[in-house]
């Protein structure tokens, strides 16, 4: 039997921070077109920090967060109905 991945393309539009998460199943892409994102991940001193035109892929399981200083726009890749799971202690 042959198997078929479904993956989905997310817009997002967004200023702020998001939640620290991991996706123990899917990689997360990244492609910026507008604005700077910053992908902060676990373990790692300073930011990733992606302009327009950049992209970066955080490895399934890994434990980021990402930022937007100003109005950004970028597009996502992951698997279809990935699992996010949500890190809810006090990470600065």
């Amino acid at each position: 039997m042959r198997h078929t991945l479904r993956f989905c393309v997310r817009i997002a539009v967004f200023e702020g921070v998001y939640e620290w998460h991991s996706h123990p199943d899917s990689d997360e892409s990244f492609l910026v077109l507008e604005g700077e994102l910053q992908i902060d991940i676990e373990g790692l001193k300073e930011p990733i920090i992606l302009q327009p035109q950049d992209f970066y892929t955080v490895t399934a399981g890994i434990v980021h967060r990402t930022r937007a200083n100003c109005r950004t726009v970028n597009v996502c890749f992951e698997k279809n109905e990935a699992e996010t799971i949500f890190i809810t202690d006090n990470r600065p």
